[in-house]
């Protein structure tokens, strides 16, 4: 998946989510340009630090508001992931960018299903 690929916000979805969603985005591709430009390993960590510090922001929001019944729960995920970037564990920041990944393409996938994000 590249950049010009991801529409990560869905049009009907709320000011406050789409604003989440750009933030995530921003800071996904923060951490890609650091790893894809070998920034060096100090500014991948705080890219994905970030991330991950965003994401668990919206997810926690969005578990308070939706029920998770059938959605995999990648809170617990991330923390472990956030736990390993305290230690400057650069794998910790690659595997925070593929979850990131996949998490925006099923956010795109409900879109063009037309499920919305707000139930």
């Amino acid at each position: 998946m590249t950049r010009s690929t991801v529409r990560l916000i869905p049009k009907e979805a709320s000011g406050m989510i789409d604003q989440e969603h750009s933030e995530i985005l921003r800071r996904y591709i923060e951490l890609d340009d650091a790893i894809l430009h070998a920034h060096g390993s100090p500014q991948i960590i705080d890219a994905a630090r970030r991330l991950v510090k965003m994401l668990l922001l919206h997810l926690s929001a969005q578990e308070r508001s939706l029920e998770q019944s059938s959605k995999k729960n990648l809170i617990p995920e991330l923390q472990t992931l956030e736990a390993g970037l305290m230690h400057e564990e650069v794998y910790a920041a690659l595997r925070v960018r593929g979850l990131c990944r996949r998490w925006m393409s099923s956010q795109t996938d409900r879109e063009e299903r037309g499920v919305s994000l707000i139930q």
